[in-house]
């Protein structure tokens, strides 16, 4: 799956897509909503949802490591530490 090829889908097939194939890796709550970050393949997708009326609101994509940044400290990685 590319980056290109994702963003090109319809917002329910990204959506399913996320679900099916993407790796959790942070949810966080800003004012009324859900962000949750995940990664798909090379690239991060970010899905809102609004957290008392349960609506989609979007989904976005991003490569850019520098997007990153906000999530960082959030990001528990000790499961990993403890692998090695």
């Amino acid at each position: 799956m590319t980056k290109k090829y994702f963003d090109s889908m319809p917002p329910p097939e990204k959506l399913k897509m996320v679900a099916e194939k993407a790796v959790l890796l942070l949810r966080k709550t800003k004012g009324c909503f859900r962000i949750t970050l995940y990664q798909l393949d090379s690239f991060y997708v970010e899905v809102c949802f609004h957290a008392t009326q349960f609506l989609f609101k979007r989904v976005r994509s991003f490569d850019d490591t520098k997007e990153l940044e906000p999530y960082l400290e959030k990001i528990d990685i000790s499961r990993l530490s403890a692998s090695f």
